[in-house]
């Protein structure tokens, strides 16, 4: 065969051999890097998650409810970070009358006819804005929340606004398939748990606050079994009078929790005469007064007033020094959840002079044991 044959025809068979052969190696080497890199990406872990859907798989899911200590014990911590008697009082307890009447579970009047919880009150709307946090009472599932009621003092509004809506800001807990608990009247915006979520004991829900059908500042917390109210003093129901169980407070609760018919949970002075919206917002916590004062009044909110009970004000001055006292007997048809009371005291010559000033009251009970005697102290100082 001719070389010229074959250079002319031999040659570019031969240069596209090569060529093919190279291709295909290339093409098998890239087909089993790609092989390999989805194998290895397979292995891998998957990468983090956005934030949003991290905060997603983080929200707590709805789930059958959880074996906990509330179910061997059936018993609540107190609901309320305060001190009972001291930054917090109980105006309102359950009515343990099934009728019309009413009475609390000592069978004294520190409720009225229809009331399905236990009140804890606070001071005054001052002591809402500072904050008094609200806590769970056991463990458990947070059954429902509302967190978008304006606090406010419900006489402002019109009655169809409340409709159903009567607790105000709200949290629900189920403790196991026949026990919750429920907590009413929280601060607009301050509810910190969501539905769905298991909690414990002590888990911080929201604060206290004025919303719902309220006239002051408190939280409103409800026990029931199978639906139906219960006293947690005594572990009856409401509806039938039916005991469920015994008192549902823990030991450290309980030693709190001590009954009393009366409180002075409230007091001051004022350099005029004093207004009782006034004194619950908080308006006259100055612990001091200026100067040139004709007139000082003493002012006191109590729980818990009864026909016959007797107020004593003695006003002391600097250097310990007795000034004046005034009494008032009190007339009543039937006790008073709550009254508001104040008492004058003019100066002698022009002005009272500066000083330390100390308001000691005391509300006199008659009662077959003796009387019994509640107290309050307050001061204020003149420029």
């Amino acid at each position: 065969m001719p070389k010229k044959f074959i250079l002319r025809v031999g040659l570019p068979v031969l240069i596209a051999f090569v060529a093919v052969t190279i291709w295909q190696f290339l093409t098998i080497a890239e087909l089993r890097s790609e092989l390999a890199d989805f194998q290895n990406a397979r292995q891998a872990p998957a990468p983090p998650l956005p934030n949003v859907l991290r905060r997603a798989q983080v929200m707590p899911a709805p789930a059958k409810p959880p074996a906990q200590s509330f179910a061997a014990d059936k018993t609540f911590a107190l609901p309320i970070d305060c001190t009972p008697g001291r930054d917090c009082w109980m105006p309102n307890y359950v009515d343990a009358d099934p009728g019309k009447g009413a009475r609390d579970y000592t069978g004294g009047a520190r409720t009225y006819d229809g009331h399905k919880g236990v009140d804890f009150a606070i001071r005054d709307r001052r002591a809402m804005i500072r904050g008094v946090t609200v806590r769970a009472a056991a463990d458990g599932v947070v059954l429902a929340i509302r967190d978008a009621m304006a606090d406010i003092d419900y006489k402002l509004l019109k009655p169809e606004t409340l409709k159903g809506r009567e607790c105000g800001n709200a949290v629900v807990i189920r403790h196991n398939a026949d026990w919750r608990t429920q907590y009413c009247h929280m601060r607009l915006a301050s509810v910190a748990v969501v539905k769905g979520q298991r909690i414990k004991a002590g888990r911080a829900l929201g604060l206290v606050g004025h919303s719902g059908k309220t006239e002051f500042p408190h939280l409103h917390f409800m026990v029931f079994y199978k639906g139906q109210p219960v006293d947690p003093f005594t572990g009856v129901t409401i509806r039938d009078a039916a005991k469920v169980t015994g008192n549902m407070w823990r030991a450290d609760a309980r030693a709190k929790l001590q009954y009393r018919a009366t409180n002075i949970y409230h007091a001051g002075f004022a350099a005029s005469v004093p207004k009782f919206q006034a004194a619950r917002r908080g308006d006259y916590a100055a612990a001091r007064l200026p100067a040139r004062i004709e007139n000082l009044f003493v002012w006191m909110d109590i729980f818990g007033v009864h026909n016959g009970d007797q107020i004593t004000v003695q006003l002391i001055g600097p250097g310990e020094k007795p000034l004046a006292t005034r009494r008032l007997n009190m007339k009543l048809k039937r006790p008073r959840a709550r009254q508001f009371l104040h008492f004058g005291f003019k100066a002698r010559r022009g002005s009272w002079p500066a000083g330390a000033y100390r308001g000691e009251i005391s509300l006199t009970r008659p009662a077959s044991g003796g009387p019994i005697i509640f107290r309050a102290s307050r001061r204020i100082t003149i420029n």
